[in-house]
C-alpha cells in the first residue's frame, strides 16, 4: 500500500517544480506533413476575403465623400462663383 504524501510539504513541492511532468502522447503535436497556409490556394482565398472586407468597409465612406463633393460643387455653381477659368 502506498503512503499518502502531503502536497503542501516543501519536499514534494520542490521535487515536482524542478522536474517537468512527462507529457502524455495524447497532447503532443503531430508533425505537419503539408503546410496548407503556404499554398497558393490558401493565400489566394485569404487575399480575396481581406479585399472584400476592405471594400465593404470603405465603399460607403467613399460614396458619401463623392456625393458631398458633388453637392458642394452644385452649391458653389448656383451661388454664382466662377471656377479657375472664369466661367460660372
Amino acid at each position: 500500500m502506498a503512503a499518502k504524501t502531503d502536497e503542501s510539504s516543501p519536499a514534494v513541492a520542490s521535487s515536482t517544480s524542478s522536474t517537468p511532468a512527462p507529457s502524455s502522447g495524447r497532447h503532443q503535436l503531430r508533425p505537419v506533413k503539408f503546410d496548407y497556409a503556404d499554398s497558393f490556394a490558401c493565400t489566394y482565398i485569404v487575399s480575396v476575403v481581406a479585399a472584400s472586407i476592405a471594400e465593404l468597409a470603405t465603399y460607403p465612406l467613399d460614396l458619401t465623400k463623392t456625393r458631398l463633393q458633388i453637392q458642394g460643387e452644385g452649391a458653389a455653381h448656383s451661388a454664382g462663383k466662377s471656377n479657375a477659368f472664369g466661367y460660372s
